[in-house]
């Protein structure tokens, strides 16, 4: 594989990374959600990374019902999305952060993060 990256290498180690913090934050919840949660990644650390990143693509990739991407369910798969996506991206810079450059900036886990570490009101660096 390019650069040496094995199926058991690099990526199951990110994965198992990954997998160890969202374990950690299990502890701060309770309920239904930790439960689905805690199966969830219990279903991840017995799967193959490329089994997973295959089923990660066939319910998030190639369904429109489950996609990621926000603008989709705003303006559909027509042109407003890039006005839509340019205002995210707008949004970002106002707070302070660099819009991504590797992912779509109305993509779900970038939102997050991005509502994660930017309080309302404040830019990124305060």
């Amino acid at each position: 594989m390019a650069g040496g990256v094995t199926a058991a290498g690099l990526p199951r180690r990110r994965l198992t990374e990954r997998l160890d913090t969202v374990e950690g934050l299990l502890a701060h919840l309770d309920g239904t959600v930790a439960d689905l949660l805690g199966r969830t990644v219990a279903a991840l650390r017995a799967a193959e990374p490329m089994a997973a990143a295959m089923d990660y693509v066939a319910t998030f990739d190639m369904r429109r019902r489950a996609t990621m991407y926000l603008t989709y369910w705003t303006a559909g798969d027509t042109r407003n999305r890039g006005r839509e996506m340019l205002a995210f991206a707008t949004a970002y810079r106002e707070a302070g952060v660099e819009p991504p450059r590797s992912e779509a900036p109305d993509h779900l886990p970038v939102v997050l993060e991005f509502a994660a570490t930017v309080a309302p009101g404040r830019d990124a660096s305060c």
